[in-house]
């Protein structure tokens, strides 16, 4: 399935290797590389994301938000497949690509202080990015989640 999925991204599957990525704690994902480019794969979790083309309209939106206003900072957003679209769908399962950010790495729990530290930054950093940003365009991909 992954093989399909990747040729709908326009990448021969068999220039890349396809490794699993993290722990998969929402969405399964692996790392898709070769000498040249890396991607992240990520299987959307639709148990706990009920629309994810919803999700994949947030992020467009949001990407495009960046690339406009701070066109420096770092947001690695989905990129289209072969048909122009963000999010490919497999065998009733939903696939997006992203560009693979090098040395990054995913953390489930905290083993040192400065690792809140730097995700509290990081969020920090978002959301001042997005001050400015009309969040009524975006859809609720989990009701009553925040």
């Amino acid at each position: 399935m992954l093989q399909t999925v990747l040729t709908q991204y326009g990448l021969n599957p068999t220039e890349f290797q396809i490794i699993p990525f993290g722990s998969g704690l929402i969405n399964r994902t692996w790392k898709v590389s070769n000498e040249i480019n890396s991607f992240i794969l990520q299987q959307i979790n639709t148990h706990v994301f009920l629309k994810p083309h919803d999700i994949t309209r947030n992020l467009q939106l949001i990407a495009a938000y960046l690339r406009q206003t701070t066109p420096d900072y770092l947001f690695a957003a989905p990129l289209a497949g072969r048909s122009g679209e963000y999010l490919i769908e497999s065998e009733g399962h939903f696939f997006r690509l992203l560009p693979f950010v090098s040395n990054s790495h995913t953390v489930n729990y905290l083993t040192q202080s400065h690792q809140a530290y730097e995700a509290a930054l990081q969020f920090g950093k978002l959301t001042s990015a997005l001050n400015k940003f009309d969040v009524v365009q975006l859809k609720h991909p989990i009701v009553d989640f925040h």
